[in-house]
C-alpha cells in the first residue's frame, strides 16, 4: 500500500502510516494565519476550548497560511527541517490552537507564509520523532 497524500490548497503533504489528517477551507477562516490542515499521530479533535493537545507519545501538526502578520525572520526554506525536541516554547493559543508548548517553523515559499505549529505529548517515541520530521519534509508547494 503507498502513502496517503494530503491534498489541500495548492499543497500536499505525505502522511506517515497511520497518521489522521483533516483540511479546512481557508475562505471560511475567522483568524489569520488560517489553519490550512490538522494532521496528528492520532484522530484530530475538537473540545470546547479548541484542539485537543497530543496525549502522551502523540504529536499534532497544523499547517498554517500567514496572511496579514507576515512572519520575520529567515523566511527561507530549509532543506530539512528542524524540530527542538525538548525545547518547545510556550505558545499563546488563539483562534482555537492549544495554549501550550510547541514549536513554530514559518517560511516563505511560491509568494506564501507557510508555517507549521508541532505539538507533541511527553514521552515522543524515537520512531514517531522521524515520522514527525519526514512529514514536514514532505511538504510540497505547488
Amino acid at each position: 500500500m503507498g502513502a496517503l497524500a494530503l491534498v489541500f490548497v495548492g499543497l500536499q503533504l505525505v502522511l506517515p502510516r497511520g497518521w489522521q489528517g483533516l483540511t479546512m477551507n481557508p475562505k471560511l477562516a475567522t483568524c489569520d494565519p488560517a489553519t490550512l490542515a490538522v494532521v496528528g499521530t492520532q484522530t484530530p479533535h475538537l473540545t470546547n476550548n479548541g484542539w485537543a493537545l497530543p496525549a502522551p507519545g502523540q504529536v499534532l501538526v497544523f499547517v498554517e497560511e500567514d496572511h496579514a502578520n507576515k512572519p520575520y525572520g529567515n523566511m527561507h526554506r530549509p532543506a530539512r527541517f528542524q524540530i527542538r525536541w525538548g525545547h518547545f516554547d510556550r505558545l499563546e493559543g488563539c483562534c482555537g490552537l492549544p495554549a501550550a508548548r510547541g514549536q513554530t517553523i514559518w517560511f516563505r515559499q511560491n509568494g506564501r507564509y507557510l508555517g507549521f505549529i508541532v505539538y507533541a505529548g511527553r514521552n515522543v517515541s524515537a520512531k514517531t520523532r522521524a515520522a514527525t520530521q519526514r512529514l514536514l519534509d514532505s511538504l510540497h508547494v505547488r
